[in-house]
């Protein structure tokens, strides 16, 4: 009989950012020293106000705050993977949200390759958000559902303002090819794919800026 595995502490997530028109094109940022943490997490915090219900309301319960994400701290360094592990709710989704500037914390810092990246606006962090991208768990819902795959694809490139117009085509298709998928499936809806084709449209807008 093995021995139980330690069970470590539940971490969370950030506020949604709409996309913005395309501008001048952002650089890449220029990789860190491999001596510090390409990511480092300080004291992250993320709360939400919990939902108040009617009996609430006539109880005069003062209002509750979630506490999604509270005092998260980690280092990354490059080449490392690291796994968070925790029950459904217990905020590991709110975590990576976070991380990736879809919430924006209460408390703590992030850094990316030494520079603080949690108090920036979203168009200071576009060069940061290059290099960290994100494929979500259900691919269906990370999807517009009334969006061809090619212009799903297509709406990366044109956000961060990659290759002219006539060029962003051919590398639709080429990240079509990447993740196994054909030209023609490009012009699909994403009821029309399977879950693992979906998926692979996830992966392949992730791939769209070269992180």
């Amino acid at each position: 009989m093995s021995e139980p595995v330690e069970r470590r502490d539940p971490v969370e997530r950030r506020d949604p950012v709409e996309h913005s028109e395309p501008v001048e094109r952002s650089e890449p940022v220029e990789r860190s020293d491999p001596a510090q943490p390409l990511l480092a997490v300080r004291g992250l915090v993320k709360h939400f106000a919990a939902k108040r219900t009617v009996l609430d309301a006539l109880a005069r319960r003062p209002a509750r705050t979630l506490k999604a994400v509270d005092g998260v701290s980690f280092d990354l360094m490059k080449g490392q993977t690291l796994g968070l592990v925790g029950e459904s709710g217990c905020g590991k989704s709110t975590l990576a949200r976070t991380l990736m500037g879809l919430y924006r914390p209460e408390q703590g810092e992030i850094f990316y390759g030494g520079t603080a990246i949690s108090g920036l606006s979203e168009e200071q962090r576009k060069p940061f958000a290059r290099n960290i991208q994100m494929v979500f768990q259900d691919p269906y819902s990370s999807l517009n559902p009334r969006m061809r795959a090619a212009d799903a694809l297509r709406e990366v490139l044109d956000v961060h303002n990659l290759g002219g117009p006539a060029v962003r085509t051919e590398m639709v298709g080429d990240l079509l090819h990447k993740v196994g998928l054909s030209l023609a499936d490009g012009a699909k809806f994403p009821g029309e794919f399977s879950g693992g084709q979906r998926q692979r449209i996830g992966i392949a807008r992730a791939l769209a800026v070269s992180p």
